[in-house]
């Protein structure tokens, strides 16, 4: 993650016993890995898909135009370009509100299953979340919100628990579970009003993928799926341990116990 320029300072420092530089070099450390974090947030693509239909949903609002035509209109095949435009597109704000905690929640937790290859994981589902809705769903209605993208993520993460069989990804599919174990309930019909069918096959999507993309990112953690300079090994805890980060915040450690 740093090279070994670090490690000669510090023991340079400590030779010196210089504990204020020693400081220092640590928070060096510390806002270069927040700098990392930052510089990713702007190639996260669930950010600018939840910017997107905010900034769509407010013109709507503003120019009190009805956008429900961009909706999905399944098997339409003049209006093909709507699978791509439904899930921006929501009838109110708490239609909006609705969708927009899942898929930030939800996209976290995809960016440390996938690392370097989330952003690849999220628009390949989003395109075929849109496309299956589109080729699948109910003919008779436009499909609107992004809860079919939301349902794929959700079930994409519950399911690599079961394909992947590792920790991170059982303890995510687990979580997934405990927070939005009543969106189930979602790709049932007879609920007036929801997309039923679309969360459906929001849902079959997003197993789809989890069986598709089993064996992606397999060997990444989590410190380092924000971390574009790794190597294909990617580091495990014992890396971390011995990193020039915890080795100065070890000999800060010591400084404060003298």
């Amino acid at each position: 993650m740093f090279n070994t320029h670090a490690f000669q300072k510090t023991h340079l420092l400590l030779k010196h016993d210089n504990a204020a530089q020693l400081y220092i070099l640590h928070y060096s450390c510390r806002s270069t890995i927040m700098q990392k974090l930052f510089n990713k947030a702007f190639t996260f693509f669930p950010l600018w898909f939840i910017i997107a239909i905010w900034v769509i949903h407010i013109y709507g609002w503003l120019t009190s135009g009805k956008l429900t035509w961009l909706g999905t209109h399944p098997m339409h095949f003049k209006e093909w370009y709507t699978f791509l435009s439904g899930a921006l597109i929501h009838g109110s704000w708490k239609h909006l509100l609705n969708n927009t905690y899942p898929l930030a929640i939800t996209g976290l937790f995809l960016v440390f299953l996938y690392g370097r290859f989330s952003n690849f994981v999220f628009i390949t589902s989003y395109f075929f979340t849109g496309l299956f809705i589109f080729l699948l769903a109910r003919q008779n209605t436009y499909h609107i919100g992004a809860s079919g993208v939301a349902y794929c993520w959700a079930f994409l993460l519950a399911a690599s628990g079961v394909f992947r069989k590792d920790r991170l990804s059982l303890g995510l599919g687990l979580a997934v579970a405990f927070l939005y174990g009543g969106m189930i309930w979602g790709v049932l019909p007879g609920q007036p009003g929801v997309s039923w069918d679309g969360h459906l096959v929001g849902a079959l999507t997003g197993i789809l993928f989890a069986y598709l993309y089993r064996n992606v990112n397999q060997k990444e953690t989590i410190s380092d799926s924000f971390d574009g300079d790794q190597d294909d090994e990617g580091y495990d805890a014992i890396q971390y341990d011995n990193s020039p980060y915890r080795y100065i915040q070890k000999q800060i450690n010591r400084h404060k116990e003298e």
